[in-house]
């Protein structure tokens, strides 16, 4: 595990409380924001993953 896959996940976990509290008080653009953090969290997970795996490789 590598400090991009952490960050990604924490990301992409912010990005779901920050959705789901724009859901319940009915904040359209704090649930986008929330959507937008969970694709670049991922975005950022899959990055390290990847480089995880090239790594192994070498």
């Amino acid at each position: 595990m590598n400090k991009d896959q952490m960050r990604g996940w924490t990301k992409e976990i912010a990005g779901t409380l920050r959705a789901h509290m724009g859901r319940v008080i009915g904040n359209r653009a704090l649930t986008l924001k929330g959507r937008v953090g969970q694709v670049i969290g991922r975005t950022q997970a899959s990055y390290g993953s990847a480089r995880a795996r090239l790594k192994k490789r070498a």
